[in-house]
């Protein structure tokens, strides 16, 4: 038999429970009446676990955790390049609750250029820590030794051109560089999945000339030899590498790889801006600066409305050389 005194505390249980049915409480009606954000933010990113965004934005993830107070949680959704995590990200709630990483012009390519079924000028620009540019870089051994010496090859004749995957930045960056000194013909593309066989099939020589990413080049540099850089300005990590713009060719559009994170359309400015402020501390953070330099990177800083304006560009661009990009 139950005591009068547990019997008692039943009964105001029980009542309490009542009450707060009837006036229609539940956890999910308190998380949305608590200051934004309130429970775990997950994070899609769209690259594999170990990849250079995969790990940056780890790194930006637990930085911010802390300065949030509530767990950010990366949740590797890859495939399609990328393609898989930009659609689930367009059709979810934009509650701030989930997120994407991005490279910007690749979710614009993959909406253009093979058909994804999202739109990438409605998604929510929460972020760019990234802003980084191409690398032009040939065998040690090529009589290749400057980007002159390239631009005579192309408009002489065909040239193979290594791409880091067809329909990808580098293959963007290729073909605004091709259509201003009339070698559009001539440019024989090679595609790869990712650098890493993009630039061994370089040092074979099976391929004349690669255009891959800076920390790409940095981890294989060796038997290689860069002649120019695709960028506004050089690299801190590549400050012996002229940019293209200092070589006489001022006329080339510059397609810059930039990182970042975005949310479904219609997110809310005030969260969105308490996730941008967060991200702002941490590429500031010295021991965030410091974990990027030892791939290679420099952190940039990126807010939403410049972030945003950025990306409708690079739809513009990948608009123009969409049927390159097709090819």
């Amino acid at each position: 038999m139950f005591s009068q005194k547990t019997l008692k505390r039943f009964s105001m249980i029980l009542l309490l429970a009542v009450i707060l049915a009837l006036s229609g409480y539940d956890k999910g009606t308190a998380l949305a009446a608590s200051p934004y954000p309130n429970t775990t933010i997950k994070i899609l990113c769209h690259q594999s676990v170990g990849g250079s965004v995969d790990t940056t934005a780890r790194v930006l993830a637990e930085f911010a955790s802390k300065k949030l107070n509530v767990p950010l949680v990366i949740d590797n959704v890859t495939g399609a390049g990328g393609r898989q995590a930009f659609t689930q990200l367009f059709t979810s709630k934009p509650d701030g609750y989930i997120l994407a990483t991005v490279n910007s012009p690749t979710i614009q390519i993959g909406q253009l250029a093979f058909q994804g079924t999202y739109k990438s000028n409605e998604f929510t620009y929460v972020y760019g820590y990234i802003d980084t540019g191409h690398v032009l870089v040939v065998n040690e051994k090529s009589p290749i030794k400057t980007l002159e010496d390239l631009v005579k090859k192309l408009t002489a004749g065909r040239t193979t051109i290594a791409t880091m995957g067809k329909g990808s930045s580098s293959h963007l960056q290729m073909a605004a560089f091709l259509e201003p000194i009339g070698a559009t013909q001539n440019g024989a593309y090679v595609h790869f999945e990712g650098s890493a066989p993009q630039l061994t099939a370089l040092l074979g020589g099976n391929t004349d000339v690669a255009l891959t990413g800076y920390g790409a080049y940095a981890k294989s540099a060796q038997g290689l030899r860069a002649i120019a850089a695709f960028d506004n300005q050089r690299d801190s990590f590549l400050k012996d590498v002229p940019i293209v713009a200092e070589l006489g060719h001022k006329n080339v559009p510059i397609i810059n790889q930039v990182w970042g994170f975005i949310a479904p359309p219609g997110m809310k400015a005030e969260d969105v801006k308490k996730l941008a402020d967060a991200f702002d501390q941490g590429v500031q953070d010295k021991g965030v600066i410091e974990k990027f330099g030892k791939i290679k990177l420099a952190p940039s800083r990126m807010m939403p409305e410049k972030f945003k304006k950025l990306a409708a560009e690079h739809y513009e661009l990948t608009s123009k050389y969409m049927g390159i990009l097709q090819k």
